[in-house]
Protein backbone atom coordinates (compact mmCIF):
# COMPACT_ATOMS: atom_id res chain seq x y z
CA UNK A 1 0.00 0.00 0.00
CA UNK A 2 1.15 3.62 -0.72
CA UNK A 3 2.60 5.77 2.22
CA UNK A 4 0.80 8.87 2.50
CA UNK A 5 2.51 12.18 2.43
CA UNK A 6 3.20 15.06 4.54
CA UNK A 7 0.75 16.79 2.72
CA UNK A 8 -2.12 14.08 2.06
CA UNK A 9 -1.15 13.05 -1.07
CA UNK A 10 -0.99 9.37 -1.83
CA UNK A 11 2.95 8.54 -3.05
CA UNK A 12 3.57 6.31 -6.28
CA UNK A 13 2.52 3.66 -7.23
CA UNK A 14 -0.84 3.42 -6.39
CA UNK A 15 -1.68 -0.63 -7.56
CA UNK A 16 -4.47 -0.68 -5.75
CA UNK A 17 -6.38 2.32 -7.56
CA UNK A 18 -4.78 1.06 -11.09
CA UNK A 19 -6.35 -2.98 -10.34
CA UNK A 20 -9.66 -1.53 -9.08
CA UNK A 21 -9.79 1.05 -12.88
CA UNK A 22 -10.65 -3.13 -13.81
CA UNK A 23 -13.56 -3.25 -11.43
CA UNK A 24 -16.34 -2.03 -13.68
CA UNK A 25 -15.35 -3.81 -17.07
CA UNK A 26 -15.17 -7.04 -14.77
CA UNK A 27 -18.63 -6.74 -13.22
CA UNK A 28 -20.29 -6.04 -16.99
CA UNK A 29 -18.41 -8.85 -18.31
CA UNK A 30 -19.82 -11.40 -15.26
CA UNK A 31 -23.02 -10.02 -16.25
CA UNK A 32 -23.01 -10.72 -19.41
CA UNK A 33 -21.65 -14.20 -19.05
CA UNK A 34 -24.68 -14.97 -16.45
CA UNK A 35 -27.37 -13.44 -18.15
CA UNK A 36 -25.89 -13.90 -21.66
CA UNK A 37 -24.86 -17.17 -21.92
CA UNK A 38 -25.04 -20.84 -20.98
CA UNK A 39 -22.51 -20.55 -18.25
CA UNK A 40 -25.21 -21.16 -15.16
CA UNK A 41 -26.59 -23.86 -16.40
CA UNK A 42 -23.08 -24.99 -16.94
CA UNK A 43 -22.79 -24.29 -13.39
CA UNK A 44 -24.92 -26.22 -12.36
CA UNK A 45 -24.12 -29.51 -14.11
CA UNK A 46 -21.18 -29.64 -12.39
CA UNK A 47 -19.94 -32.22 -10.13
CA UNK A 48 -20.25 -29.89 -7.23
CA UNK A 49 -20.00 -33.47 -4.91
CA UNK A 50 -16.59 -34.71 -5.86
CA UNK A 51 -15.00 -30.92 -5.81
CA UNK A 52 -15.83 -30.21 -2.69
CA UNK A 53 -14.75 -33.59 -1.67
CA UNK A 54 -11.19 -32.44 -3.42
CA UNK A 55 -10.82 -28.88 -1.38
CA UNK A 56 -10.01 -30.50 1.63
CA UNK A 57 -6.27 -31.70 -0.01
CA UNK A 58 -6.45 -28.56 -1.88
CA UNK A 59 -6.51 -26.45 0.78
CA UNK A 60 -4.07 -28.71 2.93
CA UNK A 61 -1.73 -28.22 0.31
CA UNK A 62 -1.76 -24.80 -0.21
CA UNK A 63 -1.34 -24.31 3.18
CA UNK A 64 1.81 -26.28 3.42
CA UNK A 65 3.96 -24.53 1.24
CA UNK A 66 4.25 -21.44 3.78
CA UNK A 67 4.23 -23.83 6.78
CA UNK A 68 7.44 -25.62 5.02
CA UNK A 69 9.39 -22.18 5.06
CA UNK A 70 8.66 -21.68 8.83
CA UNK A 71 9.44 -24.98 9.59
CA UNK A 72 12.95 -24.92 8.11
CA UNK A 73 14.06 -21.61 9.44
CA UNK A 74 12.25 -23.06 13.10
CA UNK A 75 14.86 -25.72 12.86
CA UNK A 76 17.39 -23.94 11.53
CA UNK A 77 17.32 -21.72 14.80
CA UNK A 78 16.33 -24.60 17.38
CA UNK A 79 19.72 -26.19 16.21
CA UNK A 80 22.51 -23.66 15.29
CA UNK A 81 21.24 -20.39 17.38
CA UNK A 82 21.25 -19.46 21.24
CA UNK A 83 17.29 -18.65 21.50
CA UNK A 84 15.32 -17.06 24.85
CA UNK A 85 12.53 -19.03 26.24
CA UNK A 86 9.91 -16.98 24.33
CA UNK A 87 11.88 -17.25 21.15
CA UNK A 88 12.69 -21.09 21.81
CA UNK A 89 8.38 -21.65 22.20
CA UNK A 90 7.32 -20.06 19.43
CA UNK A 91 9.83 -22.17 17.36
CA UNK A 92 9.02 -25.25 18.82
CA UNK A 93 4.67 -24.12 18.36
CA UNK A 94 6.00 -23.87 14.71
CA UNK A 95 7.37 -26.78 14.18
CA UNK A 96 4.96 -29.12 15.92
CA UNK A 97 1.98 -27.94 14.10
CA UNK A 98 3.74 -28.02 10.79
CA UNK A 99 4.17 -31.71 11.30
CA UNK A 100 0.65 -32.30 12.11
CA UNK A 101 -0.01 -30.38 9.55
CA UNK A 102 2.34 -31.47 6.91
CA UNK A 103 1.24 -35.14 8.14
CA UNK A 104 -2.51 -34.78 7.59
CA UNK A 105 -2.19 -35.06 3.82
CA UNK A 106 -0.53 -38.28 3.24
CA UNK A 107 -2.65 -39.55 5.65
CA UNK A 108 -5.84 -37.96 4.36
CA UNK A 109 -4.83 -39.46 0.72
CA UNK A 110 -3.88 -43.00 2.18
CA UNK A 111 -7.29 -42.85 4.21
CA UNK A 112 -8.90 -41.69 0.34
CA UNK A 113 -7.39 -44.21 -1.47
CA UNK A 114 -8.32 -47.10 1.27
CA UNK A 115 -12.22 -45.88 1.07
CA UNK A 116 -12.12 -45.72 -3.03
CA UNK A 117 -12.50 -41.86 -3.00
CA UNK A 118 -10.47 -41.38 -6.08
CA UNK A 119 -11.09 -37.86 -7.02
CA UNK A 120 -10.22 -36.43 -2.93
CA UNK A 121 -6.73 -39.14 -3.33
CA UNK A 122 -5.74 -38.23 -6.77
CA UNK A 123 -5.71 -34.62 -5.64
CA UNK A 124 -4.08 -35.34 -2.91
CA UNK A 125 -1.04 -37.19 -4.89
CA UNK A 126 -1.08 -34.10 -7.05
CA UNK A 127 -0.43 -31.78 -3.90
CA UNK A 128 2.25 -34.27 -2.23
CA UNK A 129 4.08 -33.73 -5.70
CA UNK A 130 3.31 -29.91 -6.00
CA UNK A 131 4.38 -29.07 -2.81
CA UNK A 132 7.88 -29.41 -2.70
CA UNK A 133 8.21 -27.72 -6.46
CA UNK A 134 6.96 -24.91 -5.59
CA UNK A 135 8.68 -24.53 -2.26
CA UNK A 136 11.54 -25.15 -3.53
CA UNK A 137 10.57 -22.23 -6.56
CA UNK A 138 9.95 -20.10 -3.79
CA UNK A 139 12.99 -20.43 -1.87
CA UNK A 140 14.76 -19.72 -5.12
CA UNK A 141 12.68 -16.71 -5.71
CA UNK A 142 13.53 -15.14 -2.18
CA UNK A 143 17.48 -16.10 -2.18
CA UNK A 144 17.71 -14.33 -6.02
CA UNK A 145 15.99 -11.08 -3.99
CA UNK A 146 16.07 -9.35 -1.28
CA UNK A 147 16.00 -12.25 1.62
CA UNK A 148 16.68 -9.38 4.58
CA UNK A 149 13.46 -7.67 4.11
CA UNK A 150 11.70 -10.62 2.44
CA UNK A 151 12.14 -13.61 4.83
CA UNK A 152 8.64 -12.93 6.77
CA UNK A 153 9.23 -16.55 9.06
CA UNK A 154 12.47 -15.30 10.46
CA UNK A 155 10.40 -11.77 11.27
CA UNK A 156 7.91 -13.89 12.94
CA UNK A 157 9.49 -16.84 15.14
CA UNK A 158 12.79 -14.52 15.91
CA UNK A 159 11.80 -10.90 15.02
CA UNK A 160 14.41 -9.75 17.23
CA UNK A 161 17.03 -11.34 15.44
CA UNK A 162 15.76 -10.16 12.11
CA UNK A 163 15.79 -6.43 13.44
CA UNK A 164 19.01 -6.68 14.66
CA UNK A 165 20.07 -8.26 11.59
CA UNK A 166 19.05 -5.43 8.57
CA UNK A 167 20.48 -2.68 11.14
CA UNK A 168 23.65 -4.10 10.78
CA UNK A 169 23.77 -4.52 7.10
CA UNK A 170 22.39 -1.18 6.50
CA UNK A 171 25.44 0.02 8.34
CA UNK A 172 27.77 -1.71 6.07
CA UNK A 173 26.42 0.08 3.25
CA UNK A 174 28.57 3.64 3.36
CA UNK A 175 31.93 3.85 4.45
CA UNK A 176 33.21 1.80 7.02
CA UNK A 177 35.86 3.52 7.51
CA UNK A 178 39.85 3.01 7.55
CA UNK A 179 41.25 -0.69 7.84
CA UNK A 180 43.20 -1.16 11.28
CA UNK A 181 46.56 -1.67 10.05
CA UNK A 182 47.70 -4.43 12.17
CA UNK A 183 45.08 -6.63 10.62
CA UNK A 184 44.82 -5.26 7.30
CA UNK A 185 48.67 -4.57 6.09
CA UNK A 186 50.41 -7.67 8.59
CA UNK A 187 47.69 -10.16 8.23
CA UNK A 188 46.04 -10.00 4.86
CA UNK A 189 44.34 -13.51 5.34
CA UNK A 190 42.32 -11.91 7.75
CA UNK A 191 40.81 -9.52 5.96
CA UNK A 192 37.70 -11.75 4.90
CA UNK A 193 33.99 -11.46 5.22
CA UNK A 194 32.15 -14.53 7.27
CA UNK A 195 28.35 -15.41 7.31
CA UNK A 196 26.33 -15.29 10.87
CA UNK A 197 23.05 -16.20 10.52
CA UNK A 198 22.63 -14.71 7.21
CA UNK A 199 24.51 -11.52 7.77
CA UNK A 200 28.52 -11.17 6.44
CA UNK A 201 30.63 -9.44 9.16
CA UNK A 202 34.43 -8.75 8.69
CA UNK A 203 36.92 -10.75 9.94
CA UNK A 204 38.15 -9.92 12.96
CA UNK A 205 35.26 -8.28 13.52
CA UNK A 206 37.74 -5.31 14.76
CA UNK A 207 38.73 -5.19 10.99
CA UNK A 208 37.52 -1.59 10.56
CA UNK A 209 37.44 0.21 14.20
CA UNK A 210 35.56 2.59 13.74
CA UNK A 211 32.78 0.59 12.23
CA UNK A 212 33.23 -1.55 15.21
CA UNK A 213 33.08 0.86 17.84
CA UNK A 214 29.83 2.63 16.29
CA UNK A 215 27.65 -0.79 16.02
CA UNK A 216 29.52 -2.65 19.31
CA UNK A 217 26.03 -2.27 21.26
CA UNK A 218 24.11 -4.22 18.13
CA UNK A 219 26.86 -6.81 17.63
CA UNK A 220 26.80 -7.84 20.92
CA UNK A 221 22.80 -8.44 21.27
CA UNK A 222 23.13 -10.01 17.64
CA UNK A 223 26.08 -12.44 19.06
CA UNK A 224 23.87 -13.62 21.73
CA UNK A 225 22.23 -15.65 19.21
CA UNK A 226 25.47 -16.92 17.75
CA UNK A 227 28.14 -18.70 19.66
CA UNK A 228 31.09 -18.19 17.41
CA UNK A 229 30.26 -14.29 17.03
CA UNK A 230 30.32 -14.01 20.92
CA UNK A 231 33.59 -15.88 20.60
CA UNK A 232 35.15 -13.47 17.73
CA UNK A 233 33.13 -10.57 19.79
CA UNK A 234 35.19 -11.55 23.06
CA UNK A 235 38.62 -11.33 20.93
CA UNK A 236 38.17 -8.22 19.16
CA UNK A 237 37.72 -7.22 22.72
CA UNK A 238 40.41 -8.44 24.20
CA UNK A 239 42.80 -7.38 21.29
CA UNK A 240 41.37 -3.26 21.80
CA UNK A 241 41.90 -3.82 25.11
CA UNK A 242 45.42 -4.97 24.82
CA UNK A 243 45.97 -2.32 21.97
Amino acid sequence: MSKTGTDGRREPPQTAVVILTALPLACAALAYAWLGTPLPRWLAHLPWRKILQALPPLALGATCIPTLRLMRVAYHGLIHWRLTIGETFRAWLAGALGLILCGLLPLGTLDAFIHGQWITAITGMLMLVMIPICARIIRLYTEATDTVKSDWPRRLLFRRHQLLLERLERSKRGDMGPINEDEGTYQPHWSRWVDYGGLELPCPLDLYPEWFKENESDLEAYAAYHPVLLVNLKAARKRRSEA
